[in-house]
């Protein structure tokens, strides 16, 4: 399996893992609210049920966020990951191994980036200009003599 393919396949799992952990954050906090609102404060006012899901849907999107960040540089500390993901689409999860990397002494394995080759079609490439002799070149212009 590619680097591409195997990053790939990581942040499919992950971004499903992240939609789960949203939905279960979010479920959590509103359950937490309505045990508060109803059994503590004891209010019926729909206007508090509204502001606390509000609350809770910005709360456990944030709080998404964090874990989701932390889970997977986690994940990829923890089952050596690093090698086997692409650092081009990786982005700041890779530059945080790197920084792990240069704290622990063991490099990680970076391949340098290529420049490509650009290959011009024969069609667009300048063709070759045959030049003639200055020989030829001096019998093709006519010669000027101190009469002109």
């Amino acid at each position: 399996m590619s680097k591409k393919t195997f990053t790939m396949l990581f942040l499919l799992v992950a971004t499903i893992l992240n939609i789960i952990l949203t939905l279960v954050l979010i479920t959590a906090f509103i359950t937490l609210f309505i045990i508060l609102l109803r059994l503590v404060i004891r209010t019926e006012n729909p206007t508090a049920y509204m502001g606390a899901a509000l609350l809770c849907f910005t709360g456990g999107v944030v709080l998404d966020t964090i874990l989701y960040s932390r889970l997977c540089m986690w994940s990829i500390r923890r089952f050596n990951l690093g090698p086997k993901l692409d650092p081009r689409l990786m982005g700041k999860y890779y530059e945080g191994l790197k920084q792990q990397a240069r704290a622990s002494g063991k490099p990680i394995n970076e391949t340098p980036k290529e420049k490509p080759k650009t290959v011009m079609p024969k069609s667009v490439l300048p063709e070759e200009d045959e030049w003639e002799s200055a020989a030829e070149a001096d019998d093709s212009f006519p010669k000027l003599t101190d009469k002109d």
